[in-house]
């Protein structure tokens, strides 16, 4: 949808992809230029990216079919080199993080972090403690936090319904 002259018109100038539910979607930076890209997921069970250019959303980014449906999508800086990194939340799996390169203009599967069979509800990239690294924050069968150190995701926080919070 556009908003333009006090009314909303349905975008149409939308590269096709096949998939019959989009589940998770975010407006996110992306590929680290300016603008912001639509990163999203659904039960095709891979990320998908667009990109508005020259009037028209242009698909730029379909994954590999990941093992799981795509129940979480964001991206962030989340390690210490520069540049955001898009998370997706492979529910039954873990996590997938994926890197845009400026040497072929595309996106790279990243570092994978397995969880096993605990379902992924949602997620969000966010800097939660105010070190300038964002922290994946996750609802799971409960709401966790984790944090990557040193190339290692830790969980740094949870909070299972009707119990004391929990720093670990």
């Amino acid at each position: 949808m556009k908003y333009i002259n006090s009314s909303w018109f349905e975008q149409t100038n939308i590269d096709h992809v096949a998939v019959s539910a989009i589940d998770v979607v975010k407006a996110r930076d992306a590929d680290n230029v300016p603008g912001n890209e639509i990163v999203s997921g659904g039960n095709n069970s891979q990320l998908m990216i667009w990109k508005y250019m020259d009037g028209y959303y242009r698909n730029v980014f379909l994954s590999d079919v990941l093992p799981g449906y795509t129940q979480g999508v964001d991206a962030g800086d989340i390690d210490e080199s520069p540049g955001n990194e898009i998370v997706v939340g492979a529910t039954g799996s873990g996590f997938y993080f994926f890197k845009f390169n400026y040497d072929d203009m595309t996106y790279y599967p990243g570092q994978i972090f397995l969880l096993g069979a605990e379902p992924i509800n949602g997620l969000a990239v966010e800097d939660m403690d105010s070190d300038t690294k964002c922290e994946i924050v996750a609802a799971m069968s409960i709401l966790k936090i984790f944090d990557l150190q040193d190339g290692i995701l830790v969980k740094s926080f949870e909070f299972p319904y009707g119990s004391q919070f929990r720093i670990n």
